[in-house]
């Protein structure tokens, strides 16, 4: 199984300053020392997160593929490394990062 995250997922959406919807998880990753000209740092963490985390759910009435919800820690570069969400998509045998937000 591979886990999959596209630059622009993380560069326009999750780092991205200007993104609306991406804006609180901008500040709140960016916090943890995540930064856009070290976006590799961030895709490297996101895709490690799966294989360390819980899986707390699965969605198979997807037609898209079946949805995965992984959560807890993940490894920051200030080491603060906090619980988040992490949703994931299935198209054959990779997973898509959907999206990554705070665990509270």
């Amino acid at each position: 199984m591979t886990w999959h995250v596209d630059q622009r997922k993380v560069v326009d959406y999750l780092l991205s300053a200007t993104s609306v919807p991406g804006a609180a998880k901008n500040r709140f990753f960016r916090s943890l020392g995540f930064a856009p000209a070290d976006w590799e740092t961030f895709r490297d963490a996101l895709a490690d997160h799966p294989l360390t985390a819980t899986l707390a759910s699965v969605d198979n009435t997807s037609p898209y593929g079946d949805k995965r919800v992984y959560h807890c820690q993940i490894t920051s570069p200030n080491g603060r490394d906090p619980c988040i969400r992490t949703v994931w998509q299935q198209s054959d045998d990779t997973y898509r990062l959907l999206t990554a937000y705070p665990f509270l």
